[in-house]
């Protein structure tokens, strides 16, 4: 194990995130996208294995906040302009307008973007409200390409083409 400033050895784990700390302190930060976790759900999916959860009422302002925070730690150690960047989940139209809108203004503000990036949103049809939906244009606005992509999960349309599909079947059946 590699030792730390003061000679104790370090677990492996430990050891990276140092030296990973030490690289991007002499400008090792030339990264050209980000991608950001919102981990709240309004269920959990049997085929889901990424980290969320549900009930989130009480934790989204505590997660907005912190990953304004974060954001801030990581300015000073991104060189260059970032081109694109992906807000995933869990899913992140769960949060509210208001916490979506500082979220995205947040990135907005706190690293530089080349004029083209391209940001994309992964959302649940059931959560795009009007307001959403307005939240989402608006922190695209005056941008050429921002917020250009909304990723739906198509899950939900194979589901509710279902539901529908076999209602039909059930009209139809009733009816001869």
């Amino acid at each position: 194990m590699p030792p730390d400033a003061q000679g104790i050895p370090l677990p492996q784990a430990a050891a990276e995130r140092v030296s990973l700390s030490a690289a991007l302190a002499q400008g090792g930060g030339n990264f050209r996208g980000a991608y950001v976790h919102v981990p709240f759900c309004r269920h959990k999916c049997h085929y889901c294995d990424f980290y969320s959860f549900v009930d989130g009422d009480g934790r989204a302002d505590a997660y907005v906040d912190r990953a304004l925070a974060e954001m801030a730690a990581w300015k000073p150690l991104v060189n260059g302009s970032l081109r694109t960047l992906f807000v995933g989940g869990g899913t992140p139209t769960m949060l509210a307008p208001a916490q979506l809108g500082r979220l995205l203004g947040g990135l907005r503000t706190s690293f530089n973007w080349d004029e083209g990036a391209e940001w994309t949103v992964e959302a649940n049809p059931e959560t795009v409200t009007p307001e959403i939906a307005a939240t989402l244009r608006a922190a695209g606005r005056g941008w050429r390409r921002l917020l250009r992509r909304l990723n739906v999960d198509f899950s939900n349309f194979v589901q509710m083409a279902g539901i529908r599909r076999d209602r039909i079947e059930k009209a139809t059946q009733e009816s001869t």
